[in-house]
């Protein structure tokens, strides 16, 4: 697990031409960068929850940030992942991005 004061490195690290953004690790999240990551994709997670971070913690490669802020989305670099997905608690409420 990346700490948040290593946030902007790790992200650097996954933000190329191929890696993906995931931004909150629910049910729906979890399981796009759980598919993500099996199929060799470079996947970057990004989730807010202490419990949820510790849960994934050496699964995938993961930041602890709050995404509802813009800075925290700024020093990510999140502009720099050329595909990012979010997805919210609520139903029906996931959004993809290319």
């Amino acid at each position: 697990m990346a700490d948040v004061a290593r946030a902007p490195q790790v992200a650097r690290t996954y933000a190329k031409a191929s890696g993906v953004l995931v931004i909150v690790l629910g049910r729906f999240g979890s399981a796009i960068a759980s598919a993500l990551g099996q199929l060799g994709q470079d996947v970057l997670a990004v989730e807010k929850s202490p419990e949820l971070v510790a849960q994934w913690a050496g699964s995938l490669p993961l930041v602890e940030a709050d995404c509802t802020n813009p800075a925290a989305l700024e020093a990510l670099g999140a502009r720099d992942f050329p595909v990012a997905a979010a997805a919210s608690a609520r139903a029906g409420d996931a959004r993809l991005r290319e």
